[in-house]
């Protein structure tokens, strides 16, 4: 069985009431050992959040006299017993940001502190507050980050960081004076008007840090080189649950979009062609009316020669891979360091070392089934057989009978959907995993 040494430390920095927001005024706490941390890795749209419990000795000054409190929150396998976490550099960092609720129990001496990533500086003003009314487009969407960020007093210091093939592709105008700018809705946030430009285009953005990042959406290529976290079920993850899905009347149309990175322009495929439509039924005071929809999975990937045959081969290996399973996955686990493969290398390869403390919604995943269990599906001749041996060697009834049907397309990889990383003092840490599977392409 592996040993662990996990460690949590906690920094604070204390703006008291009375005092200009300046950096001069912030009263620094590092490497706070916390009584318990949680932090929860959300998706793209909403704030990561943290909440942390801290003996009441360690603030030089009553709550109640703070006016704000930022928080980084840093976990880690530290490997050996007599190490010490460095919370001065950003490898071990889950999550910075202010904390929006402070509760004090005087009995037990513990400070509580909830509270969210930057994210929430976008997500809390409305677009009205930015002063800005319309964005011109044409340009390269860093620059259209940059602006509404220099409009938002609270989010003014963030950083932008381009991680893609060649500069940040840029947002295409329409035609005439009307389409040459984007006017969002006043009540609109503006990270909700930025993430829809940037779905526009194939990009996603994050909050990394005090860093706005502009990214692709991950990507599974088959034959890559890319290393993954390996999680087997039996050995080192507990609470399974496995939920699937055939029902694909609502299956909805594929979209794979790419970067030309020479000229920033974007195409596009879509599949089927023509597209699957959704019948609605709208019941009125008039009547009833026939509604047809289209909508479409939207993905982008990174290529240094698109062409439009090459995207619709992969809008149909897509739209293949939706069709035949859509299945969700949740688990946990109290290991802070699992196997890790290639991509598309087999488990025997696999090789001891991936840190879960860095995983976050979007890190790509492969999820396997122990040997023994392996070998009850695969003599096994019927799913009613497999349900039954699984059922004896312990599994309760939903994921035997998950697991009787769906053995083969478990052992993949799939997608975080979001993550939560725990420590407590007395516990040590533990990690609780929603997933979905990812279509390789």
């Amino acid at each position: 069985m592996a040993v662990y040494y996990p460690q949590c430390r906690v920094n604070l920095w204390l703006l008291p009431e009375g005092k200009e927001s300046t950096l001069d005024n912030l009263l620094p706490i590092e490497a706070i050992v916390p009584v318990s941390a949680e932090v929860q890795r959300n998706s793209v749209n909403k704030a990561d959040t943290f909440s942390v419990g801290l003996d009441a000795t360690f603030f030089p000054i009553d709550p109640k006299g703070v006016r704000t409190t930022l928080v980084s929150v840093h976990m880690q396998d530290m490997g050996d017993a007599g190490k010490v976490l460095n919370t001065r550099t950003a490898e071990s960092r889950l999550i910075i940001g202010h904390a929006d609720k402070v509760d004090v129990d005087r009995d037990k001496g513990i400070i509580s502190l909830e509270g969210r990533d930057y994210t929430a500086l976008l997500l809390d003003p409305a677009w009205s507050d930015t002063g800005l009314g319309k964005l011109e487009l044409g340009r390269g969407l860093d620059v259209i980050v940059q602006e509404v960020l220099d409009s938002v007093a609270s989010a003014a210091a963030l950083d932008v960081a381009v991680l893609m093939l060649g500069d940040a592709p840029i947002v295409p105008a329409g035609k005439g004076k009307k389409g040459r700018y984007h006017v969002p809705d006043n009540k609109t946030s503006p990270w909700e008007v930025l993430h829809g430009l940037a779905q526009q285009i194939g990009a996603i953005l994050a909050i990394d840090g005090d860093t706005v990042v502009i990214r692709r959406p991950e990507t599974v290529v088959a034959g890559s080189e890319r290393v993954l976290p390996v999680f087997v079920d039996g050995v080192n993850l507990e609470g399974l649950k496995l939920a699937r899905n055939f029902d694909d009347k609502d299956l909805p149309n594929v979209r794979v979009k790419a970067t030309d990175p020479q000229t920033r322009g974007l195409m596009s495929a879509t599949w089927p062609d023509p597209p699957n439509k959704v019948i609605r039924i709208a019941r009125g005071k008039r009547g009833t009316k026939r509604e047809e929809t289209i909508s479409y999975h939207n993905y982008t990937i990174d290529h240094p020669a698109p062409t439009e045959e090459l995207l619709e081969v992969v809008a149909r290996r897509v739209y293949e891979g939706w069709r035949q399973q859509q299945l969700s996955v949740e688990f946990s686990t109290a290991e802070l360091e699992v196997l890790q493969t290639r991509t598309s290398g087999p488990l025997e390869d696999a090789e001891r070392g991936f840190d879960v403390s860095r995983l976050k919604n979007g890190t790509p995943i492969r999820l396997h089934i122990d040997r023994q269990t392996r070998n009850v599906l695969e003599r096994a001749k019927t799913p009613e057989a497999k349900e039954l041996e699984l059922l004896q060697l312990g599994y309760r009834g939903q994921v035997a009978k998950a697991l009787a049907s769906t053995w083969r397309s478990l052992d993949r990889t799939f997608y975080t959907e979001s993550c939560t990383h725990r420590y407590s003092a007395d516990e040590g840490y533990s990690l609780d995993v929603s997933a979905i599977n990812a279509v390789e392409v």
